[in-house]
């Protein structure tokens, strides 16, 4: 790699994240050699040190080395953390098991695809060092070439078990083949990828992880196809950021309403997608990605940063400079305002999402919520409605149907009661039936209860409108739960009746909710006095970290909500 250029200024924010960091990690390090885990730097959130990629030994080794290195930081050439570092490769080195595989202690043991997280990042680390032949760095290098070398026969013949973990595995053999030149690690590989790249051609990786698992495939693919040298490779990569460019919020928030994995509902920003832009940005010289990658650093410590290992946003500057250094690439803005239909089926599209400048809404299908809709900082954070009827609860459109200039979902629920079973149909029964289950799929329908329900979202300038349906044979209790970031609150004088500390009754014909300047005002275009009191409809799970605003009524019932968000002092008329 040719010497650092000049240094950008979103590189300068990175290196002081790095930077604020190393008190933790000194304050941190066990550095008694008579403790089991000595090197090892403790974690806040279990009180011990780890070998694990997010958060763990790696990456905080990875923070001292880049630090250190780093011209511009003020723990450049420092010798105090020399000690540091060699005691926490040290540690590293000890820690490693059978085959040379590590563990992440809470959770994954013996692990392959963990360990390849944590060589990813650290080939990166050795790769640098090696470039930069900095005298005092030569025991932890060498103590880095030990750790990857014993991984070898844990990678070539370790399994996983997520689909992201083949392409984190994929990418760390292909750097022990490039350090170490052992073919069977490129084999094995080639295994991996020899079953298909699991990206859309909407962009769309297997486990629909915008806020984790996305992102780490792009950094995956964008490392392999360096390691191969197969350029192809980037396509997935360039389809995911396309993809990810239309489901951004307007406060920096990804999407992740129907995530598979651990961030599905949760905060996360967009930073996290900063990496890949840069590299990618600087690779095809894409304007648009630039600015998506300006936008995702302005949100970089907006919460606790936490690196990792493998994707190291100041390992990656000091490594590949002329790529992630895009001061002089012109920009192009990223989308605004745009409607974008995702996932066509039989029952209509899986994702809605429209956005107009601070509005942002989703719609989705299949989940135990429809949609989300942000305005501003102000956060719709789920949509819930639910019915009392056979514990079924939550309605889950299977997707979205075009209706004009509306969306809508039409869903039966269907609940059969069943007859008796003879003693020869009990003994036929097969040995692997579910016995918690009654046996019912073997029985005879006696008879059959079920309703209908159709939802339909207009979306609107700033908002959107809501109408739900449900007509039913008898009162069944039904809910709409609206449930709102916490960092918010609402109005009060407006009536609201309060339920619990975070439940509100929808008594009256209008709710408003604000977190700071930014506003949802939300307004029942069918006003009636609440026909029940429950705040969780059975067979719905009692919901935590919200404010709720509750709809709630008997069947046939008929909800026409208006939504709409707006900056203190700017409200708009609701027509």
């Amino acid at each position: 790699m040719s010497e650092l250029v000049s240094i950008s200024p979103a590189e300068l924010k990175v290196l002081a994240l790095a930077e604020e960091n190393v008190p933790r990690i000194l304050r941190q390090q066990i550095m008694d050699r008579d403790h089991p885990q000595y090197g090892g730097i403790i974690k806040n959130n279990t009180g011990l040190a780890s070998a694990e990629n997010h958060g763990g030994g790696p990456a905080d080794l990875v923070t001292l080395a880049t630090v250190y290195l780093h011209p511009s930081s003020v723990y450049y050439q420092d010798a105090r953390l020399i000690a540091n570092m060699e005691a926490v490769a040290e540690f590293l080195r000890r820690v490693q098991r059978r085959d040379g595989l590590i563990s992440m202690e809470f959770c994954n043991f013996d692990s392959p695809p963990d360990t390849a997280f944590v060589v990813v990042g650290l080939a990166e680390l050795y790769t640098l060092l090696q470039e930069k032949a900095e005298p005092s760095l030569v025991r932890v290098q060498e103590s880095l070439r030990l750790f990857l070398q014993a991984a070898i026969p844990g990678l070539v013949r370790g399994g996983v078990h997520t689909p992201n973990h083949r392409w984190v595995m994929a990418a760390a053999l292909m750097w022990l083949h490039e350090i170490f030149g052992v073919e069977a690690a490129k084999a094995r590989a080639l295994q991996w990828l020899a079953e298909g790249i699991d990206c859309s051609d909407e962009g769309e990786w297997t486990e629909l992880s915008n806020g984790v698992y996305n992102v780490i495939c792009d950094i995956m693919f964008f490392q392999l196809a360096n390691l191969l040298e197969e350029p192809e490779l980037l396509e997935p990569v360039r389809r995911n950021l396309n993809y990810v460019s239309h489901l951004i919020h307007p406060n920096g928030l990804l999407v992740t309403d129907y995530s598979t994995r651990q961030d599905r509902l949760g905060k996360h920003y967009v930073d996290t997608y900063y990496l890949i832009y840069a590299l990618m940005a600087g690779h095809d010289q894409h304007g648009e990605w630039a600015s998506l990658a300006d936008m995702a650093v302005q949100y970089m410590g907006h919460t606790e940063k936490v690196f990792s290992s493998c994707t190291h946003e100041l390992l990656y500057h000091l490594r590949y400079p002329q790529l992630m250094n895009l001061t002089e690439l012109p920009r192009t803005e990223p989308p605004q305002s745009y409607e974008r239909h995702i996932r066509s089926g039989e029952s209509g599209f899986s994702v809605i999402r429209r956005r107009e400048e601070n509005a942002s809404l989703t719609l989705v299908g299949g989940q135990d919520t429809i949609g989300s809709f942000s305005y501003g900082e102000a956060r719709l954070i789920s949509i819930r409605p639910t019915l009392g009827f056979f514990g079924k609860a939550v309605i889950k459109p299977l997707g979205w149907e075009v209706a004009g200039d509306s969306y809508q979902a039409v869903t039966k629920l269907v609940a059969p009661y069943f007859g008796p079973l003879t003693p020869e149909e009990m003994a036929a029964l097969p040995a692997d039936i579910n016995v918690l289950d009654m046996y019912n799929s073997c029985r005879e329908e006696i008879d059959v209860c079920d309703v209908t329900t159709q939802l339909r979202i207009t979306p609107v300038a700033y908002g959107f409108n809501l109408h739900w349906q449900t007509d039913a044979k008898w009162p069944v209790y039904a809910q709409l739960a609206l449930m709102f970031g916490s960092e918010g609150y609402f109005q009060d004088e407006l009536g609201l009746r309060l339920l619990n500390s975070t439940d509100y009754l929808f008594g009256g014909d209008l709710a408003i909710y604000r977190c700071g300047k930014w506003v949802i005002e939300i307004k029942l275009k069918s006003p009636q006095q609440p026909e029940h009191f429950l705040t969780v409809i059975r067979g719905d799970v009692p919901r935590q970290g919200t404010r709720n605003l509750l709809v709630n009524s008997l069947t046939p019932t008929e909800v026409c909500l208006e939504v709409r968000g707006y900056e203190s002092g700017v409200r708009r008329i609701m027509t």
